[in-house]
């Protein structure tokens, strides 16, 4: 009887004995699926681009190579890389398992097999796959509908114009765990908020979303930066798993009274760039947020020069592993950048900043640069 995994299920048999292929091809045949034939390890690379089989029943002897060599082929096209690979073999070493499986394989049947254990293994194998990829589409899915939530809690630089700032957010995935916030608190006094929280996934956008709600909900003219910092970390460090943590900066903008306060919980250091294109960098010592129950917070102040500019950021913006680039190297080369294009307006300084230090293409992790004139 033919189940719904055989249904329109192709798969391919890279065999050169023609009694085995024949054997499992009219078994395989029998119970529903199709099956499609190569004998080398060039055709059967060809037939798996062409194809994209669900599942890949593989002889590892083969007249122009091996299977391994054919596997770890397979494994390294992005477009195959997710097919299951079964060895069928009469290699029984246990040093050609091992390989087998290290490069990829799902499974290893020994020659001379039982038609039925190939059939099992087949079925099993196939089931795990399709719904492996079931759940990375449900994920997706969930995570494309936070980040349609997210784009909505996102604070559009643009409603606030009186924050005189903009903003580059890239994130990695569909939704990401990188977050800043802007937020009037006073007549002329705005505060900025950028956070890195390590991992990603769906528990990260959700701890990423609660940090939000928090500083939205302790950020005031009543608390320092501090002070704001120590209550987001009481509050957020019984939602979070062993291990993960988050870092952050807090930065409060006075224009009436041309100071800026700040705090820092393990993260980088706020750029300030003065008119003549100084670069200069604000921090303070302090925890990483969720780590620890009595964390220690400092609070600091300076002076706003007059033309000057501050650059938030997250780490995403100084690594570039394409590039070879530590955020070490990375942080001296954004230092070097905002003062190259100080003297261009706000918006276009952005710009060009984000052309000259980010690689084009995907994003290898969440990326955070924002940009505020003082």
């Amino acid at each position: 009887m033919t189940t719904p995994v055989e249904r329109q299920t192709l798969i391919l048999l890279v065999e050169d004995d023609f009694l085995s292929a024949q054997l499992i091809q009219q078994m395989l045949i029998r119970s529903g699926f199709t099956v499609r034939l190569a004998s080398t390890v060039n055709d059967g690379f060809l037939l798996a681009l062409e194809l994209r089989p669900d599942l890949i029943l593989l002889d590892v002897l083969l007249p122009d190579g091996d299977g391994f060599t054919l596997c770890e082929a397979i494994k390294a096209e992005p477009a195959l890389t997710q097919i299951p690979v079964i060895f069928v073999t009469s290699l029984d070493d246990v040093e050609s398992r091992i390989r087998g499986l290290s490069i990829g394989a799902v499974d290893f049947i020994q020659k001379p097999f039982a038609p039925e254990e190939v059939l099992a293994r087949v079925r099993v194998h196939i089931k795990i796959a399709r719904q492996t990829r079931q759940l990375a589409e449900v994920q997706s899915e969930r995570l494309n509908a936070l980040r349609n939530a997210q784009g909505l809690f996102n604070t559009d630089p643009a409603t606030l114009p009186g924050a005189g700032c903009v903003v580059f957010y890239q994130p990695m995935e569909e939704a990401g765990g990188d977050q800043y916030d802007i937020i009037e608190l006073g007549k002329d006094i705005y505060g900025f908020f950028v956070a890195d929280i390590v991992g990603h996934g769906l528990e990260t956008i959700f701890l990423a979303t609660a940090l939000k709600t928090l500083f939205r909900e302790n950020a005031s003219l009543l608390d320092s930066p501090s002070e704001t910092l120590y209550m987001i970390n009481r509050s957020i460090r019984h939602h979070i798993s062993g291990g993960q943590h988050m870092t952050a900066f807090y930065l409060i903008l006075n224009r009436a009274m041309k100071r800026v306060y700040f705090s820092n919980a393990g993260h980088f250091p706020v750029l300030l760039v003065s008119e003549d294109g100084n670069v200069s960098r604000l921090t303070t010592e302090g925890d990483v947020l969720g780590a620890f129950a009595e964390p220690r917070y400092q609070s600091a102040n300076h002076e706003i020069p007059p033309g000057s500019r501050f650059w938030l950021y997250t780490d995403g913006i100084l690594e570039d592993f394409n590039r070879g680039r530590t955020w070490k190297a990375g942080l001296e080369f954004l230092e070097h950048t905002v003062h190259r294009y100080h003297g261009f307006p706000l918006s276009e300084s952005l710009e060009r900043v984000v052309a000259e230090i980010l690689s084009p293409g995907p994003a290898e992790d969440d990326r955070i640069l924002l940009a505020v004139d003082g």
